[in-house]
């Protein structure tokens, strides 16, 4: 059992208490909350993931629970009180549905390690997922609609994020975003990272440049936004101890979580907003 418990606060007041706890069997319980200095709960999360049966895994977010089950064919989730969303696992690239390539088998193992939503997210903006065994060539690629991941829930979370952010680009819109696009999180994101930038020498920015570096991020002056809006979908169901990452995000979760609320909600209800 890995169990993750954090109790952090931002330079402005803003308190963070996030709780992961995971097996290797694919049971999960997280609590995330994010509350200001005023006490207003801006975040509050409570996710659990349960496998009750070989193909088939209990995922619930809050109130709303979801009943997956895993075929060769298609992905069926039921959500209680609903009518239940079918995602076919197709072959050819025109076809309705999600297609694996490259590691299919491990592809197909890491469908099954998915939240609901999340797999709803994907099969709605997403057209190819791409398995590799490589983690430089993790993307998402916004014309082909194609995820490239390892076998691993916090990367394939991360370009889930940027199919969301992208979902409406297209031939005629190639850079299209709508999440970091939004001019309100454009200045709760400023004044969080000013406020980290005033507090923090260059030692520790350093560990946050691929979120906060606007003058030679490789995606123009908004590109870390980008990238945090994609971040926040990883933390969101899950969490890297991996020792190239975890220390940006520590310093993520815990002096930008007003930032992440506001792309918490956006993320959450991406088909209206």
């Amino acid at each position: 059992m890995e169990c993750i418990h954090k109790d952090m606060t931002s330079l402005d007041g803003t308190r963070t208490q996030y709780k992961l706890e995971q097996d290797n069997k694919g049971n999960k319980l997280l609590e995330y909350k994010i509350t200001d200095k005023d006490g207003k709960v801006l975040m509050n999360l409570n996710k659990t993931m349960e496998r009750v049966a070989d193909n088939k895994v209990i995922s619930s977010n809050g109130d709303k629970v979801y009943e997956m089950t895993f075929e060769p064919k298609q992905i069926t989730i039921q959500e209680k009180g609903k009518d239940a969303t079918v995602i076919p696992i197709k072959k050819g690239f025109f076809s309705k549905g999600l297609k694996l390539t490259g590691e299919k088998k491990e592809m197909s193992e890491l469908l099954q390690k998915l939240p609901a939503e999340q797999l709803k997210a994907l099969a709605s903006t997403v057209k190819v997922l791409n398995g590799t065994n490589n983690t430089k060539e993790c993307n998402m690629q916004p014309l082909s609609k194609t995820v490239n991941t390892v076998n691993e829930v916090f990367s394939v979370l991360h370009e889930i994020g940027h199919a969301v952010d992208y979902r409406k680009s297209g031939l005629f819109l190639p850079d299209f975003t709508t999440i970091s696009r939004d001019d309100e999180l454009k200045r709760i994101y400023t004044e969080e990272k000013d406020n980290f930038e005033k507090a923090y020498p260059n030692a520790q920015r350093e560990h946050l440049d691929y979120f906060i570096d606007q003058k030679e991020h490789y995606s123009g002056k908004w590109g870390g936004l980008q990238e945090l809006v994609a971040e926040t979908n990883a933390l969101r169901d899950s969490y890297t101890t991996e020792d190239g990452l975890a220390v940006r995000v520590q310093y993520l979760q815990q002096h930008y979580p007003r930032t992440i609320a506001y792309i918490n909600d956006r993320l959450e209800n991406y088909k209206t907003k």
